[in-house]
């Protein structure tokens, strides 16, 4: 008999470890064995299963997640529970260029690019202060910031802020805006 537990587990990326509980109860006690993915587990420094027949995973990444399979068996029989693990990935993001140096007047395009996992949110800041798509700036799908006609009030650090379920990564850039001084006419002081 299984006693109630979770049918799905939960877990990020580069955790040390993850339980997968099997709570079998009979007389005379189970022998347990776990399959992943229908093949039995035999890999004694990947898993581990405790005395009362938890499956511990070690090391957690993606290729982890998936079907396990919890199989109990004495001279009574052989009952079977599946379970799913589910690993999320923390993104990591980098912004190219990582600086810019424009006249002007120019268009500037940043590009905000997760290398690990798709990312569900991007948010864009200038100096510590959140941007939206409005007016000159405009924040584009995957990521993508593009300014158009920089000026000098664009000048500071972007940085791309990424998160998912599993964590959030962020990359700064900064912009540099040449703007020719405007002339001005010299004044006079009187003594």
């Amino acid at each position: 008999v299984f006693l109630p537990s979770p049918s799905e587990v939960k877990t990020i990326e580069g955790t040390s470890s993850v339980n997968l509980p099997c709570p079998a109860s009979s007389e005379p006690p189970p022998n347990i064995t776990w399959y992943f993915q229908q093949m039995i587990l035999t890999f004694p420094d990947k898993y581990r299963i405790d005395h009362v027949g938890t499956l511990i995973v070690f090391d957690v990444n993606p290729q982890d997640a998936g079907i396990y399979t919890c199989m109990a068996a004495n001279v009574a029989g052989t009952k079977t529970r599946t379970l799913t693990l589910k690993v999320g990935v923390v993104p990591q993001v980098d912004v190219a260029p990582p600086t810019a140096k424009v006249k002007g007047a120019c268009r500037v395009v940043f590009y905000c690019t997760d290398h690990q996992a798709p990312p569900i949110n991007y948010m864009w800041s200038l100096n510590g202060r959140r941007l939206t798509s409005s007016g000159r700036a405009m924040i584009q799908p995957m990521g993508v910031l593009v300014i158009t006609n920089a000026s000098r009030y664009d000048v500071g650090n972007y940085t791309c802020t990424v998160w998912n379920s599993a964590g959030t990564s962020s990359d700064t850039a900064t912009l540099m805006v040449d703007v020719p001084m405007e002339p001005f006419l010299p004044s006079i002081i009187s003594p």
